[in-house]
């Protein structure tokens, strides 16, 4: 029995567009099984606080996210190019995560401004 392709694109010393694309699937899998494993101990131990702002989340996210921009820029899968849609989706949803960061944080920042 033979690994996944993305665990045999991780020992690859030179990684092409298909690599990527692999590995963004990869990835994402990964972070999906880690949040619902998470989520499933979460719910068992009577949903512990400490569990909702621990790193582990972040560490998911962060694994979701790259596989998704790894997914979409994954050059040569696609007849040899990153089509343009793809770079726009980026673009967009880079924009949309931009703002719902300054929404969400900018009111907790304000105190910190003023601060000496």
């Amino acid at each position: 029995m033979s690994a996944p392709a993305w665990l045999r694109t991780l020992r690859k010393e030179r990684l092409n567009g298909p690599d990527a694309l692999s590995l963004g699937i990869g990835g994402t899998w990964c972070a999906e099984i880690g949040q619902r494993i998470w989520s499933i101990v979460w719910r068992g131990l009577d949903q512990p606080q400490a569990m909702l702002t621990s790193h582990v989340l972040l560490l998911f996210l962060m694994l979701s996210f790259m596989g998704g921009v790894l997914h979409l820029t994954a050059r040569g899968a696609v007849d040899g190019y990153v089509p343009r849609h793809n770079w726009i989706i980026l673009g967009i949803t880079m924009g949309v995560a931009a703002f719902v960061v300054v929404v969400v944080f900018a009111p907790g920042l304000h105190g910190l401004a003023e601060q000496p």
